[in-house]
C-alpha cells in the first residue's frame, strides 16, 4: 500500500491558519490517519505547535518548514520524513535544519525580523540623505559601493511590502509570547507604515 500524499499548506497568517483549523469541511478535516502535512505558512511556534498537537490525535504528522529567499529552515522531523525532505527540496534548493518542531517558524520570524529592521533603517537613512540635498540616484549608487550596501538595497526591498509586514507581527507576536520586547521590529513596522 503506497502513503498518503504529502499536504502542503502555506496560510497567508495566523487568522487564516486559525480559520482552517475551525472549518469542518475545510483542509485539515479532509486529512486520515498516516498522511502528512508540511506546513509553510507565517506563523508563530505556538501556533504551530497547537496544530501539531490536533492533528496528532488523529493520527497525521505536522512537518514545520519556512521559505526564505531560495533558502528552507525545516524543523528536524522534515529531513526525517522523505516525502516531507522531496517536497521541500523541490522548492528551495538549499535546506537548513533547525531544531525542535516549530523551531522553523521562529528562524523564519527571526530572520524577517532583521530583513524588515535592515530595511526600515534603509529607507530611513536615504530620506536623511536625501533631506539633506543628496541625489536619491547618486545616494544610492555610493551606498551600494560602501559599507552601506547591504542585501535590501541590492534586492530592492520595499518596506511596506504586505508580506513583510505580517512577518513583522508575527515577530512582535512572538516576543510577547516569549516576554521578550521587539522593539526593532515595532520600529520597522511604524517606518513601514503599518504601525
Amino acid at each position: 500500500m503506497s502513503p498518503e500524499p504529502i499536504l502542503v499548506t502555506a496560510f497567508d497568517d495566523e487568522d487564516a491558519a486559525r480559520a482552517a483549523l475551525r472549518d469542518e469541511d475545510g483542509v485539515f478535516a479532509g486529512c486520515r490517519e498516516g498522511q502528512a502535512i508540511l506546513d509553510l505558512s507565517p506563523i508563530t511556534p505556538q501556533l504551530f505547535l497547537e496544530i501539531v498537537s490536533l492533528m496528532a490525535r488523529r493520527g497525521v504528522r505536522v512537518h514545520g518548514a519556512a521559505l526564505e529567499g531560495g533558502r528552507a529552515y525545516v524543523d528536524d522531523s522534515v529531513l526525517a520524513d522523505p516525502q516531507a525532505e522531496k517536497a521541500v527540496r523541490a522548492a528551495a534548493p538549499v535546506v537548513r535544519a533547525t531544531g525542535a518542531p516549530g523551531s522553523s517558524k521562529a528562524m523564519a520570524i527571526v530572520e524577517c525580523m532583521l530583513t524588515g529592521v535592515v530595511a526600515a533603517a534603509g529607507a530611513e537613512a536615504i530620506a536623511l540623505g536625501v533631506a539633506a540635498g543628496v541625489d536619491a540616484d547618486v545616494l544610492v549608487k555610493l551606498l551600494l559601493k560602501g559599507s552601506g550596501g547591504n542585501q535590501q538595497l541590492r534586492g530592492g526591498c520595499v518596506v511596506r511590502d504586505s508580506q513583510r509586514a505580517i512577518e513583522l507581527v508575527a515577530a512582535q507576536r512572538l516576543g510577547r509570547q516569549v516576554g521578550h520586547s521587539v522593539y526593532f521590529g515595532s520600529l520597522a513596522l511604524a517606518v513601514g507604515g503599518r504601525g
